[in-house]
């Protein structure tokens, strides 16, 4: 009769406890609260396995194990306040691996749980020998009425089956006699049920966190290529003076890109840019942004500042001139002026942000539509190329100076070339000729110089002709690098 009465608790007790337990998983999957979730956990776990008091550690990705909540009955004098709940982050935390050896710290039950992924179940820490209860017996001696005794440790683990934090529970209490008694087999098993409803609502959790961060950055990037891509001109706003064409390609490797170009007036004439920020990503792109504004706020001034004495004459000398600045303004031409916006950008970006160690190549033109002639600053970008309307390679247009922004007051030269009826000029980004393949080879010039021999009477042809064949060699790689061409073509005589 002893043994049924015995064996008619215990079916009661399990099936009290899993009343308790089964709502409490559906609940855990619902909780947006990680505090609320970790204390509903904790005073459950006490409840059903009638301890004092259960502590939640979290590990961190530098090996510590913070306490993260700690769920207590009140002691001595505030016994009438009832249990309450305590949120740590200042608690000082526990290292799993030793600070100058990076031994492992096997001192801490909570350690020792989470390096082993074991439970430990401690039934008297007065007499245990292995771990260091040096702060609990510290505890006790602070709190006369009070004494810890049995201890149960459990880690949580993730899907992976690595150890996320430590459940603790401290001194079970017999229901019928009130005593602390150590935690038996079958407390140690609703615990461990507990905690591993506890890993997937902390996973869950988790994971749903990350997906809101990784939608607000996906949506912060999606803004920042917008506005990127409202300071690259559109076709419809581009100048189109009669007699040219004046066409462009852009794409970009990543969400943002580093590469941009530009095509805008400079009093009568027409700027042309295209740059190649160093980097990729979210960096580049803030770089290009800056630079791109720069140079055009500086290239539609007039009279850019520093430059009062000097001006480039018709031999190509630079003279100083001992006349007053209303004079020098009128006689300092447009695409010399406009072009010098390259060094006041250079030298910004050189003293204000050269610790970042960002540059860009960048090629800027001049190009004035009633003579064909076009004047340009080349700083280390891949020399454009001019074409005769029967497809020879006319020039190149190679570097001038270096990288804008490398370093202050670098000299950057000025080149004139002139652009004949039936030319047409290419200027591209190395992402041209960089573009790979699934086998990794480059695209290269030796592709590239065949497809603008080939006659075309338009640019925006020109450009069509190079994309599809740089599609057809990427394949299904992945773009390598940000693609920017710009063709400008003047028209044959008649």
């Amino acid at each position: 009769m002893e043994e049924h009465e015995q064996l008619r608790q215990q079916l009661e007790k399990l099936s009290r406890d899993l009343d308790a337990i089964l709502p409490l998983g559906i609940a855990l999957s619902t909780e947006r609260d990680p505090n609320r979730l970790r204390e509903r956990i904790l005073i459950e776990a006490k409840s059903i396995c009638r301890a004092d008091a259960g502590l939640l550690f979290l590990r961190t990705e530098d090996d510590l194990l913070r306490l993260a909540i700690r769920r207590s009955i009140p002691l001595s004098s505030d016994i009438e306040q009832g249990e309450k709940t305590t949120f740590f982050p200042p608690s000082p935390p526990l290292r799993l691996y030793d600070e100058v050896t990076g031994k492992p710290n096997y001192a801490n039950v909570a350690t020792m749980a989470a390096l082993s992924g074991s439970s430990i179940n401690i039934p008297n820490i007065y007499e245990a020998k292995d771990f260091d209860f040096s702060g609990t017996k510290a505890f006790d001696q602070q709190h006369n009425n009070y004494r810890t005794i049995s201890l149960l440790a459990i880690p949580l683990k993730d899907d992976d089956g690595k150890v996320i934090g430590v459940f603790e529970l401290i001194n079970a209490k017999d229901p019928s006699t009130g005593q602390v008694v150590p935690f038996d087999s079958y407390h140690q098993m609703v615990a461990e049920s507990l905690t591993s409803q506890t890993t997937i609502a902390l996973k869950n959790q988790m994971l749903q966190q990350r997906q809101a961060e990784l939608l607000k950055y996906e949506r912060d990037i999606q803004i920042g290529r917008q506005i990127q891509l409202d300071f690259l001109p559109k076709a419809t706003d581009m100048p189109q003076p009669p007699g040219w064409e004046i066409a462009t390609y852009f794409q970009a490797a990543r969400e943002v890109a580093g590469d941009f170009f530009d095509v805008f007036p400079v009093q009568n004439k027409i700027g042309l840019v295209v740059a190649d920020v160093c980097d990729k990503g979210v960096g580049a792109a803030l770089f290009m942004s800056l630079s791109r504004s720069l140079i055009r706020a500086f290239a539609v001034q007039h009279r850019p500042p520093g430059w009062r004495d000097t001006v480039m004459t018709d031999d190509r000398s630079v003279t100083t001139l001992n006349i007053d600045a209303t004079k020098q303004r009128d006689l300092l031409s447009a695409d010399t002026s406009a072009l010098l916006a390259i060094e006041l950008t250079n030298n910004y970006i050189a003293r204000t942000h050269g610790d970042m160690n960002m540059f860009a190549t960048v090629f800027f033109g001049i190009l004035d539509p009633a003579t064909g002639t076009l004047t340009y600053i080349n700083g280390g970008h891949p020399s454009p190329i001019i074409i005769s309307a029967d497809g020879q390679l006319k020039a190149r247009l190679p570097t001038t100076g270096p990288a804008v922004g490398m370093l202050p007051d670098m000299a950057f030269d000025i080149q004139q070339t002139k652009l004949e009826p039936g030319d047409l000029l290419f200027a591209f980004s190395d992402g041209v000729t960089d573009a790979r393949c699934p086998n990794n080879l480059f695209f290269t010039e030796k592709s590239l110089m065949p497809l603008l021999g080939q006659p075309t009477d338009s640019a925006a042809a020109l450009l069509a002709r190079i994309e599809a064949s740089l599609h057809t060699h990427i394949d299904t790689a992945d773009q390598f690098d940000d693609i920017t061409m710009l063709a400008v073509r003047r028209a044959a005589s008649v």
